[in-house]
């Protein structure tokens, strides 16, 4: 998880000083660190998964990439069984 959020600063910061290539690469590979666990424990780290495709998705946007459907597949299936789940409010 700290490796994570540590890649996701420096999305950041390389965002910040015009490297927008090198912020997508980064927040790339923050997912791809963070997907394992989240895979196996979502509830604990879903909310750093979910700010992380936000960013993720908004770079994408930018730079005219489309997002990864390899990288999002496993995360997209978590989360629509976790709102399945989750009690009608």
């Amino acid at each position: 998880v700290d490796l994570s959020m540590s890649l996701g600063m420096i999305t950041d910061v390389r965002k910040a000083t015009g490297d927008d290539a090198g912020a997508f690469a980064a927040i790339k590979e923050a997912i791809d660190v963070l997907t394992p666990i989240f895979l196996q424990l979502p509830q604990a780290v879903g909310h750093w998964m979910m700010m992380h495709l936000r960013r993720y998705i908004e770079l994408a946007g930018e730079l005219g990439h489309e997002p990864d459907e390899r990288t999002l597949a496993p995360i997209v299936a978590v989360l629509q069984q976790m709102q399945q789940q989750a009690p009608d409010d």
